[in-house]
């Protein structure tokens, strides 16, 4: 291969490896320093003896680079991590303390604002300096100031990590927080923050901010209706708070998200507006190309920090500048060697970005672009130009879509079937919606041109929502409930891999692998299917509200509740796991006085019989069993006054379950007697869901 239109990419790759495998393996610090001195000394050596220079000897330096980026990307990731530090304030978790920190940014999340605090000292008695982060939150109180970005705050409250997800296939909060280096979190009540230090004189996220929200309040004053708004301030200032579950819904539903998500379809309007108002510009010396490369770079990243600067925006930005700065020096750079760059530049300085799905999701996506739209494109001709226009705009979301619904599938178990009239309705309103709005923010002091572009804008926006919703309603629209693993990931990024070589090839063994790749996938998936009709399975989940129960047989599945059927408790909690496990009927069961018999299914009071398996529900109101009673599972919930020192007069039991419902002195108290007499429990507040195959 060769590799010398895009060096990068031969450089971002061992980084990216050395970034992973830090994370996975946690290799210690000492042992990545020794590997990064050694490779740098080894190179050295090797440039020193002109080895790169001998043909014959080339593989030594390239292994040696490879390695010695492998390490630099460790090491980068064990340095970025902050709780590695030796003045991280991790050592207070589990208690309540008080600590100072710094506000770096500041999000309205439902009730609460969501505050990622800087910490510069913390303390149980006395503070102490300590380095972090911790992500905090504040009852929105009209009564108390809003804090602002380069305030300082006195807190006092008690610092966790953040919970792990508790129910099968749940989201994973811990994770998340975890690849944006946030490692604890606290919820601080009203009374228990204040002020102690106003914003500093000048912080360049506040001011980004600022502009932010003084563009936000134009767009209110012009903007009447909420979604409009909402819609607006998400594509033209990548603000998505407003945007409402519904408005979310329909463009995720249609594959038309990235729209309201600032990327680098966003940047590259920008890039093009701001090129195209330069060149009209009659100069063209030298003087006049460096200030023209200096405005056009800026503007990148003055539209960056107004987005809130998103990796896909980081992303796009960089990228843009890149390919600023290559026109400047009258290079037509390799688009590829490009994206690789600017991945390379900002994994330098933030390497948990690699695990964002947002960031994954922007490179392939123009990766794909790039790659696949001419090829697609050329498939079909059309003399007429609308008609031309639209088969484009189709290629490019096909493109795209080849390049990313693997990961969509993975990260988000639905694929979008109507991507491609999506991607005709949101790419030009786009095209129009975004220098509308920049256009706006510039004229919006000039009473009677303001208020004309403020109603065309707004009449845009309202025609984007009304088609989008439209398409969200045809039959057919999403693929839901689609559940791969990381080996299906691997295949199918391995077919669209295979599909490649054959393009640029054109080799049997091409065919012959990707026919391997897809075969895999093909018997994987049916054994996971058979696997999913056969399987049995109980499964109490985690809720600190409620108890759920579902009993699965085959494809179908028996919740017990107490709550009635769409509750958010039900959903949230459940239906994860049952989309997982490829559930498609679902029978609701109330407990207490139910009377259940069929085949492989027994219900009486709470008394529950499942093939061989059986399970009693011990809660307040539970009457206990005249004679001693022989089960599997004894569930404990809803704060059951019972004395397990007469357990052995009611029950016989394999496994003593307690759920989240019961108060802590219960739990506390049930625990040590189990401790005590050796017998198996599962406490669910700790290990979370209680699951169970057979």
């Amino acid at each position: 291969m060769n590799w010398r239109p895009i060096p990068f990419v031969r450089l971002l790759i061992p980084l990216v490896a050395g970034i992973v495998l830090q994370e996975f393996i946690q290799i210690t610090p000492g042992i990545s320093f020794l590997g990064l001195e050694l490779t740098m000394t080894l190179l050295a050596i090797l440039i020193l003896a002109e080895v790169r220079f001998k043909r014959k000897n080339r593989w030594i330096f390239g292994a040696a680079s490879n390695f010695f980026l492998i390490s630099l990307g460790i090491c980068l990731h064990y340095f970025h991590q902050e709780n590695n530090q030796p003045a991280h304030f991790g050592e207070y978790v589990g208690q309540q303390c008080q600590f100072a920190g710094t506000v770096k940014n500041i999000i309205p999340k439902g009730k609460n604002y969501q505050v990622i605090l800087q910490i510069s000292s913390l303390g149980a008695d006395s503070l102490w300096p300590v380095k972090g982060q911790l992500l905090a939150y504040l009852p929105i109180d009209s009564t108390h100031q809003k804090p602002s970005i380069g305030d300082t705050l006195m807190c006092k409250a008690y610092i966790s990590p953040p919970s792990e997800a508790l129910n099968p296939k749940a989201f994973d909060y811990a994770r998340f927080l975890h690849t944006r280096n946030i490692h604890f979190t606290a919820y601080i009540k009203t009374e228990n923050w204040h002020k102690i230090n106003h914003s500093t004189p000048f912080s360049l996220i506040r001011l980004s901010q600022n502009i932010q929200n003084r563009c936000l309040k134009i767009l209110q004053k012009h903007l009447p209706t909420e979604r409009e708004r909402a819609v607006a301030s998400a594509l033209i200032l990548g603000f998505k708070p407003d945007l409402s579950q519904e408005t979310k819904t329909a463009y995720s539903n249609t594959g038309a998200m990235h729209v309201l998500a600032v990327s680098g379809l966003h940047t590259g309007f920008i890039y093009l507006i701001v090129w195209i108002l330069l060149n009209k510009v009659p100069l063209r010396n030298s003087t006049w190309l460096i200030l023209k490369t200096t405005i056009l770079i800026g503007s990148l990243w003055l539209f960056a920090l107004i987005t809130g600067a998103a990796p896909s925006v980081l992303r796009s930005a960089t990228m843009f500048s890149f390919v600023a700065f290559g026109k400047a020096l009258n290079r037509q750079a390799n688009i590829y060697n490009t994206l690789a760059a600017s991945a390379f530049c900002l994994l330098l300085v933030n390497p948990f970005l690699i695990f964002a799905p947002g960031f994954q999701l922007s490179y392939l996506a123009v990766s794909g672009i790039v790659y696949f739209q001419p090829l697609i494109y050329r498939l079909l001709y059309f003399k007429n130009k609308l008609t031309d226009y639209l088969w484009n705009l189709t290629a490019v979301s096909c493109s795209a879509q080849l390049s990313t619904f693997p990961l969509s599938l993975y990260y988000f178990h639905k694929l979008p079937l109507y991507f491609w009239l999506s991607g005709m309705i949101v790419i030009p309103a786009a095209a129009l919606i975004l220098p509308l709005g920049l256009l706006l923010f510039v004229v919006d002091k000039i009473p009677l041109l303001g208020s004309i572009i403020g109603k065309i804008l707004h009449y845009a926006v309202s025609l984007m929502n009304f088609l989008i919703f439209s398409l969200q309603d045809l039959p057919g629209a999403i693929l839901t409930k689609t559940w791969i693993g990381p080996t299906g990931l691997v295949l199918i990024f391995g077919s669209i891999g295979c599909l490649v070589y054959i393009i640029e090839q054109r080799k049997a063994r091409g065919f012959i692998t990707m026919a391997v790749f897809l075969l895999l996938l093909s018997l994987g998936n049916i054994y996971h299917n058979w696997k999913k009709l056969h399987q049995k399975n109980i499964t109490i989940y985690r809720h600190k509200k409620v108890s759920s129960i579902d009993l699965l047989d085959g494809n179908e599945a028996y919740t017990i509740s107490s709550k009635i059927p769409g509750s958010p408790e039900i959903k949230y909690t459940t239906e994860p796991h049952l989309q997982y496990r490829a559930v498609t009927t679902r029978h609701f069961l109330q407990p207490d006085s139910l009377i259940v018999d069929s085949e492989h299914l027994r219900v009486k009071n709470n008394y529950f019989q499942f093939y061989d398996k059986h399970l009693f529900v011990l809660n307040n109101r539970s009457a206990l069993p005249p004679n001693k009673l022989q089960v599997d599972f004894l569930l404990f919930t809803g704060n059951p006054e019972f004395d397990l020192k007469k357990i052995d007069q009611h029950f016989e039991f394999s496994t003593l379950i307690i759920d989240a419902t019961n108060r802590f002195y219960l739990k506390d108290k049930w625990i040590k007697y189990c401790q005590e007499n050796d017998l198996d429990y599962w406490d669910m507040s700790q290990k979370g869901a209680f699951t169970f195959d057979f």
